[in-house]
């Protein structure tokens, strides 16, 4: 497999968020309620694309290979050892 086709994806898809999140930042604040909604809607579909397009697809490419899937369950846990002790992002109590 060519690792450049899945760069430039991968490129594409970090400009468009930060595209999305200039949109958001240049406007004056939203209305705490309406925030949470949209981000509410933008991580459902987030993980929407992940277990309806990406995982299935990686499985067709490794023809069932478990090895894609260690492979998610992998970067699932790097994020997790990353937002708790790297960058320790807690959040305790209602915000």
């Amino acid at each position: 497999m060519h690792w450049s086709p899945a760069i430039l994806y991968a490129l594409v898809a970090a400009i468009a968020n930060i595209i999305g999140g200039l949109f958001i930042s240049a406007k004056p604040m939203l209305n705490p309620k309406v925030l949470k909604y949209l981000i509410a809607s933008g991580a459902g579909f987030m993980l929407a694309a992940v277990f309806l397009h990406i995982i299935p697809a990686s499985l067709e490419i490794t023809n069932n290979n478990s090895q894609a899937l260690m492979l998610v369950l992998a970067g699932y846990l790097l994020i997790q050892f990353c937002e708790h002790t790297i960058v320790a992002h807690f959040h305790f109590g209602e915000e």
